[in-house]
């Protein structure tokens, strides 16, 4: 059976309703990007498993993070975008022109002899980390690729990240052609990188695949390469397989303020110009009510919410009073 979450948005005040809804397919088959933004409120640099995650959290595309960014040495290695204007961390966004990436990766100019330069993307995230997710079940990696010169493909794990070791992840070396080539590495393929210390312990993909947060692509040692790619995916994982990391109590939407009530992570908060008598409830998206979390007469107060005989889900906080109606989502996990 198919799992689709469908995002409800929903702010009510004084029987004025909006609500918007955005849906995906958590058995899909994971596409890590096409470049082709499909959820809006995302963006050019953002992955599809970014804005995938962003949704079925309950909250918008852009809240999932994981983005593309480039990276070089410091002694002479560039990335350019089609024009030949260098990308640096304010404009990556000009590596997508056409909804594909073009970059060109130069580590030739480098007085390092071990000098690189190359694109990444993670997964998920806005920090430097992101989620590790699981990739157990992926077959292979395929994509379109075109360009010249030849880049490795590497995946970064924890397993290696937790020895501290800062190259040698897990990857694969390809030789890009002047056409567009369907190009698929069967995780067999993927090994560590030749004399690093991964390589030199033995470390196996299968000790890294269930923990991964991002993938690369890099020219180095005095090469380079023009890249260009398209619909990258990971062949034979959905993105339930992934498992993806779930807050406590995930708002639909940032902390906001409607007549007086917001919704905080599990906090429930009101400031009226006068007291009133109010009715608060915790709804399921069909309307009934699950638990009862304030009824009195107030005009402030603050409330939490009492997961523990809740089931995971997504449900509605809904305040009624005189002239007063408001509805929040929020999701419970455990």
């Amino acid at each position: 059976m198919s799992i689709v979450r469908t995002i409800f948005g929903a702010g009510l005040l004084c029987a004025a309703t909006v609500s918007a809804q955005v849906s995906v397919d958590l058995d899909a088959p994971v596409v890590l990007d096409d470049f082709e933004d499909n959820y809006s409120g995302g963006s050019a640099q953002q992955c599809n498993i970014g804005e995938v995650y962003g949704i079925s959290s309950g909250g918008q595309p852009y809240s999932g993070g994981g983005y593309w960014y480039m990276f070089a040495d410091k002694l002479g290695s560039t990335v350019t975008n089609q024009d030949g204007d260098p990308l640096t961390g304010s404009d990556d966004a000009t590596m997508f022109p056409d909804g594909t990436v073009y970059v060109k990766l130069t580590s030739s100019t480098s007085t390092d002899e071990y000098g690189y330069a190359g694109i990444g993307c993670q997964f998920t995230g806005n920090d430097s980390i992101g989620a590790y997710l699981d990739l157990s079940k992926m077959t292979a990696i395929s994509m379109k690729a075109k360009g010249s010169g030849k880049v490795r493909v590497h995946l970064e794990t924890k397993d290696i990240a937790s020895k501290k070791y800062t190259w040698g992840w897990y990857g694969k070396e390809i030789t890009l052609s002047s056409s567009w080539t369907e190009v698929s590495i069967p995780v067999s393929d993927l090994k560590p990188e030749q004399y690093s210390d991964p390589d030199k312990n033995s470390m196996t993909w299968s000790d890294g695949k269930s923990a991964v947060n991002k993938i690369s692509f890099q020219a180095k040692n005095g090469a380079d390469a023009v890249l260009q790619l398209d619909d990258i995916k990971f062949v034979g994982v959905t993105y339930n397989d992934l498992k993806f990391p779930a807050a406590k109590v995930f708002n639909l939407k940032a902390p906001k303020t409607v007549s007086g009530f917001s919704v905080n992570g599990s906090v429930v908060s009101f400031n009226l110009p006068k007291a009133q008598e109010l009715s608060i409830t915790l709804t399921d998206l069909m309307g009934n009510t699950v638990s009862t979390l304030f009824t009195g007469v107030a005009s402030g107060k603050s409330i939490t919410i009492n997961d523990k005989n809740l089931s995971s889900g997504r449900y509605l906080v809904v305040a009624k009073g005189k002239n007063i109606s408001f509805s929040e989502s929020i999701i419970i996990s455990k």
